[in-house]
C-alpha cells in the first residue's frame, strides 16, 4: 500500500523561498520553518526505539497556527493578498465558511470582516461526515446510502454471480460503511436500510427486490465456522467501533481530542465510572452507552496491559451468539474456485434448486429424480 502523500516530498528550502517571493515578513517565515524543521522521528525495532533521526523534508500535519486576535489577523491577512498577486489564485469568500469556538462576538466579528468569510452553519460535512450537534438522522446520512446503492446500479455488477457479488459486498460496499462507522454512531435505520441493500443486491444482483432469500441474512453476517460469508454486520461493527472510541478516551491520552474531551466532560474523573448527563453531546452518550456491555469482558481487561484495540475482538461478541455447523470444514482452508465454494455452501444449507427439493415441497414425484 502506498502511503506516500503529497505533502511529505515538499523542499523546505523551496518553502522557504516561496514564502519570501510572495512577500512574507521574515520573522513570520522563520516561525514557519522552526515548525517544520524541528520534526524527528523514532522507530521501534523489536520493542526498542531507535535515536531519534532527523527529517530532511515534508510538512507536519494537524499542528494549526494561532492566530491570536483580529488586529494580528488583520496585519496577517494583508500579507496574504500578495498570495494573489504573485499566483494569480483568488479565494471566492461567498463560498468560504468560518466556524468559531471559545471566542467572543467581537472577535469573531473582527475575523469576518477581514476574510470576508461568512459564519457557517451546522450540520455540515467534514471529509463527508456529517457534523452536527443534534443526533443524526436519516437524511443526514442520505449520501451512505446513494453511494452503496450507485455500486449496485452499475452495469457490470449485473453480470456477476454469487462469488462476485459477496467480494463486492465484502469490500468495495463494507469500505464505504465502515469509513462512516468507525466516526459516528450510525442511526438505526441507516444500518437497516444499508443491511437492506445489501441483501437485495446479494440476491438478486439489482436493486430491487425480485425473489425470496434463500439464507436468511443474519446467518450470511455471521463467521464461517457458523455457517455464514464473513460478511460484516454493520449494526455489531459500529457498536464495537463506539468501544474503540471508548478506548481511546482511557488510554489515548496522547490525543488533543481526548485531553479536549476530559477537560469538558470528566474533569479528572474516570471514565468508565462518570455518570452520563443530560448536558452530554448525542455523540458522547452513545460511546458510554457500551461501558455496561464491555467492562465485564475478558477482552475489555486486558486492554490494560496492551497498547491497542482490535475491533474484531468486540465485534465477534456482539455478534449473535451460535453454535459451530458441522460442516465448517469443508469450506475453511478449501482452495477451490469461489463460485464452486459458494455453490457448496448453498448445498450445505440445503438451498440449491435440485429435484429433491421439489419432491420435498409435493412439486414433482419421487420417481422423476
Amino acid at each position: 500500500m502506498d502511503i506516500k502523500k503529497a505533502y511529505d516530498s515538499v523542499d523546505w528550502l523551496a518553502l522557504k523561498q516561496i514564502l519570501a517571493e510572495i512577500g512574507f515578513p521574515r520573522k513570520f517565515i522563520g516561525w514557519i520553518m522552526k515548525a517544520v524543521t524541528t520534526v524527528t522521528y523514532q522507530f521501534n525495532i523489536n520493542g526498542h526505539r531507535t535515536r531519534n533521526l532527523q527529517a530532511a523534508k515534508g510538512l507536519r500535519q494537524g499542528d494549526p497556527i494561532s492566530l491570536g486576535d483580529a488586529k494580528s489577523v488583520q496585519q496577517l491577512m494583508g500579507k496574504f493578498n500578495n498570495f494573489s498577486k504573485a499566483t494569480g489564485l483568488t479565494v471566492n469568500p461567498a463560498k468560504c465558511r468560518a466556524f468559531f469556538g471559545g471566542m467572543t462576538n467581537d472577535e469573531q466579528k473582527g475575523i469576518e470582516d477581514v476574510t470576508g468569510f461568512s459564519r457557517g452553519k451546522l450540520p455540515f460535512r467534514y471529509l463527508g461526515i456529517p457534523l452536527t450537534s443534534k443526533k443524526l438522522s436519516y437524511q443526514h446520512c442520505l449520501e451512505l446510502s446513494e453511494k452503496i446503492g450507485g455500486r449496485m446500479r452499475h452495469w457490470s455488477s449485473h453480470l456477476l454471480s454469487y462469488a462476485g457479488r459477496l467480494q463486492l459486498i465484502q469490500s468495495t460496499l463494507f469500505g464505504v460503511a465502515n469509513y462512516w462507522t468507525q466516526c459516528i454512531p450510525l442511526p438505526k435505520c441507516v444500518i437497516k436500510n444499508v443491511g437492506s441493500l445489501c441483501r437485495t443486491f446479494f440476491w438478486t444482483s439489482k436493486g430491487e427486490k425480485t425473489r425470496k432469500s434463500l439464507v436468511s441474512w443474519s446467518n450470511v453476517c455471521t463467521t464461517q465456522q457458523k455457517g455464514g460469508l464473513n460478511i460484516v454486520k454493520l449494526e455489531a461493527w459500529n457498536k464495537a467501533c463506539m468501544v474503540r472510541l471508548l478506548w481511546n478516551l482511557c488510554k489515548k491520552e496522547d490525543s488533543v481530542w481526548v485531553k479536549w474531551i476530559h477537560t469538558y466532560y470528566f474533569k479528572e474523573e474516570s471514565v468508565m465510572d462518570t455518570p452520563t448527563k443530560d448536558s452530554f453531546s448525542w455523540i458522547m452518550k452513545e460511546i458510554l452507552q457500551v461501558r455496561d456491555q464491555v467492562k465485564m469482558l475478558d477482552c475489555w481487561k486486558s486492554l490494560g496491559q496492551r497498547n491497542d484495540c482490535k475491533i474484531k475482538e468486540f465485534y465477534l461478541h456482539f455478534l449473535a451468539q451460535s453454535n459451530d455447523v458441522d460442516w465448517k470444514g469443508l469450506l475453511m482452508g478449501n482452495y477451490a474456485r469461489p463460485r464452486a465454494k459458494m455453490m457448496l455452501w448453498l448445498a450445505c444449507h440445503g438451498r440449491l434448486a435440485t429435484k429433491d427439493r421439489l419432491v420435498k415441497f409435493g412439486m414433482i414425484k419421487e420417481k422423476h429424480l
